[in-house]
């Protein structure tokens, strides 16, 4: 009986040992750099990319406490602290390489055993994003200047006497510039873009009064607002805070806001703007207007670069940039944007900004 028992043990040991070689030789096949943890925060394994990246040998991270290493390798607290898809970077044998960390539960017949941390190398994609950026970067630099000297030029024509332009002739020059004014915003916009994308933003936090952006913000749009006969409504609540905020960055979103509620807005319509104190000290601007509504299935989708949304029978000539850029404005300033809407009720755009004390 001891003799089979010993056998018996002596199998087990040999399966065990080889599942767990079978184990080790699919983790270390993995393309991509990868630990396990269990669910008390003991690392269950690490390929040899995460070992060569990170710098320990299998022996000095296997079996040990996750939270302990951690503070004694920053790279890995990094790993496990930042966000799931936010990419970073790691500086391996002297080159720059860019990963986006994915955090996956380890099941087993439904129940939880730990969590697989996998690193996407995704360098080739960062390298030709930012050769994407540059290149749009340039190009709205180079088409910036020939098309502000044309503005200049026809308004120059329109508005001499001595050309003796017909009603027709004048027509055609009003047309272009109409084209030419909506060309230099397109180009603004991919400008402020190709920067929000290279993280080249250059805020200027100081207090910003609210009144007095919301009146820069309607100056801006007093010209559409009378073509439209727009009634505009204010409500500004009494005693608010300064906000903590870029005092251009925040214009620029009102007046992309602005813009939005007159396009969509019927004529004669109305839009109101109001602001409140909002909960811990921060200070919320409504924009509603009564145009046709956001679908909630499209409601998050707007604020993505380039989309449209099909609301206004095939007439919306936005960029689609105006939103996405608005909500990377509010980001970089602490702030929040989103919208509430019901189809045929109009839209409310809300932006949020941290008070001063």
């Amino acid at each position: 009986m001891a003799a089979r028992l010993d056998e018996y043990e002596h199998s087990n040991v040999a399966q065990l040992m080889f599942e767990k070689n079978r184990a080790e030789a699919v983790i270390n096949s993995l393309q991509e750099a990868g630990f396990g943890v269990d669910l008390e925060g003991r690392v269950l394994f690490a390929n040899h990319f995460a070992l060569d990246l990170l710098g320990l040998k299998s022996t000095e991270i296997v079996g040990k406490a996750l939270n302990v290493l951690c503070t004694r390798n920053d790279l890995l607290r990094h790993i496990v602290e930042s966000a799931t898809g936010a990419p970073f970077k790691i500086v391996s044998d002297g080159k720059e390489q860019f990963f986006v960390r994915e955090q996956t539960p380890i099941l087993k017949d439904g129940q939880a055993l730990g969590f697989l941390y996998t690193l996407h190398n995704i360098t080739t994609f960062q390298e030709r994003d930012t050769a994407k950026t540059n290149f749009i970067a340039t190009i709205s630099h180079e088409l910036k200047t020939p098309l502000a000297a044309a503005d200049i030029g026809l308004k120059l024509l329109e508005k001499n006497p001595a050309n003796n332009l017909s009603a027709e002739q004048l027509d055609i020059v009003h047309d272009l510039q109409r084209d030419n004014a909506r060309l230099i915003k397109l180009v603004s916009e991919l400008l402020d873009l190709s920067q929000v994308e290279a993280g080249r933003l250059n805020l200027r936090i100081a207090p910003v009064s609210v009144s007095e952006a919301v009146d820069l913000a309607l100056a801006a749009v007093q010209s559409a607002v009378r073509e439209k006969r727009i009634a505009v409504h204010m409500d500004l609540e009494g005693g608010l805070p300064d906000l903590e905020a870029d005092r251009e960055k925040t214009v620029w979103v009102l007046v992309n806001l602005l813009t939005n509620a007159i396009r969509y807005s019927p004529e004669s319509g109305v839009i109101a703007i109001s602001a409140r104190k909002d909960k811990n000290r921060t200070v919320r601007l409504l924009v509603r207007d009564q145009g046709p509504g956001v679908p909630a299935g499209i409601q998050e989708k707007i604020f993505q670069p380039f989309f449209k949304a099909n609301t206004t029978g095939g007439q919306n000539k936005s960029s689609g940039l105006g939103l996405s850029i608005a909500r990377e404005f509010m980001k970089a300033m602490n702030g929040e944007i989103g919208v509430v809407s019901k189809p045929g009720e109009g839209a409310e755009f809300w932006i949020r900004f941290r008070g001063l004390s």
